[in-house]
């Protein structure tokens, strides 16, 4: 199972002690690529894992991303020398996927997917080479999904219908939500003053200021939404390319008051944000599946997204815990923003109903669709 999975943590703890399943996590580096400022909860692993050496090389993508690509022969060495029944390869894009897929044919050992991308449009490199990347998905074994949405996608690519299993990414929602409600109203209350924004409806958005995740049409939306209603305020949480664009823009439209850029917080903080906020917004152009979506709606908020992001149709549904609007929809952005704080009853309403959809989306049932995965690869193994 190669790869860094920090919120995968819980779930991995889960597996490894609840099941008969006994995860070896292979991790390429010890910090996050794009995210060295976050701290990594090592002492929290209940699991077996192994820091490889490796060579990671950071790639940039054009709309800001980050992403890691690993050269690592000890990985292919600790693969062939391991008594693993199946192995579980991170991203079908990632560069060791093929080569991995390769050596567990050889090696005549199951080999399983596990995924989290949605739909989108297709380069012209990827189309062309389309029929080979659909091969490529059927030599799996199994597929795991993280999302209703994924799952489609898996089979779109060309993945066997029968041979994808939902498992649901899952956080320790308990955590979220004991913390939230954890805080007092004077600590609120104190938290607000420190950022000056009391007396204020608060708007969160936590993720990186890359393109992709629509921070510049957030924050366009925002200050339509300041015409209407000066009691308002917004907080954002992360860092990323487009930071002193965003400054620059705060600076020009007089906003500097009413938007708090407060940086990359630690895990363990984010609770108390989300406890003095009224509604998480996250406009991205596209995203998998954010795991920001799953903690401010285990620590009862609304959320506000786009049809582009993973978690819809499972745990966002329009007009019942938030909003889904098109991705880079100024106006239409601006609109959700203004009925759901327009309305205390219907926000508060919307609110339980995060906390209830997401309470369904637990950690058991993330694990039972990753064993039943393992079991169909083991048993497709066998009959070939």
């Amino acid at each position: 199972m190669p790869g860094w999975v920090p919120a995968r943590i819980p779930f991995l703890n889960r597996l490894a002690t609840n099941s008969d399943i006994h995860p070896t996590v292979f991790l390429m580096n010890r910090v996050q690529v794009g995210r060295t400022n976050a701290i990594l909860p090592y002492q929290d692993i209940r699991f077996d894992y192994r820091i490889l050496s490796s060579l990671t090389l950071p790639f940039k993508t054009r709309a800001g991303d980050v992403w890691p690509i690993h050269i690592n022969p000890a990985l292919h060495w600790h693969i062939a020398q391991g008594n693993y029944s199946a192995v579980v390869v991170l991203q079908w894009t990632a560069l060791y996927a093929p080569l991995v897929l390769l050596q567990t044919r050889m090696q005549s050992k199951a080999i399983l997917l596990w995924e989290e991308s949605i739909s989108h449009p297709s380069s012209k490199l990827k189309y062309a080479l389309s029929p080979l990347i659909s091969m490529f998905f059927r030599e799996f074994d199994a597929c795991i999904a993280a999302s209703s949405r994924c799952k489609d996608y898996l089979v779109e690519m060309g993945a066997k219908t029968e041979a994808v299993f939902l498992s649901g990414t899952p956080i320790d929602t308990s955590f979220f939500k004991d913390n939230s409600l954890a805080i007092s109203q004077d600590q609120k209350s104190r938290l607000k003053h420190e950022l000056g924004i009391e007396r204020r409806r608060i708007i969160l958005f936590a993720g990186q200021f890359i393109p992709r995740k629509g921070v510049m049409i957030l924050l366009e939306a925002f200050a339509k939404l300041l015409i209407d209603r000066g009691d308002v305020a917004m907080l954002m949480l992360g860092s990323g390319m487009l930071l002193d664009d965003m400054r620059d823009y705060l600076r020009s439209h007089n906003l500097e008051k009413a938007v708090r850029i407060l940086g990359y917080i630690q895990h363990s903080d984010l609770p108390k944000y989300h406890s003095i906020s009224d509604v998480f917004v996250l406009p991205s152009l596209y995203d998998a599946f954010p795991v920001a979506i799953h903690e401010a709606m285990a620590s009862g908020l609304p959320v506000i997204t786009t049809e582009m992001v993973g978690a819809t149709p499972d745990l966002v549904i329009d007009g019942i815990n938030g909003f889904i609007v098109p991705p880079g929809n100024i106006s239409a952005l601006h609109f959700a923003l203004r009925e759901i704080l327009k309305d205390e009853n219907r926000r508060q309403g919307m609110g339980e109903a995060s906390q209830a959809i997401i309470e369904e989306w637990t950690i058991e049932n993330a694990v039972n669709g990753f064993c039943r995965a393992i079991e169909y690869s083991l048993d497709s193994k066998l009959q070939k």
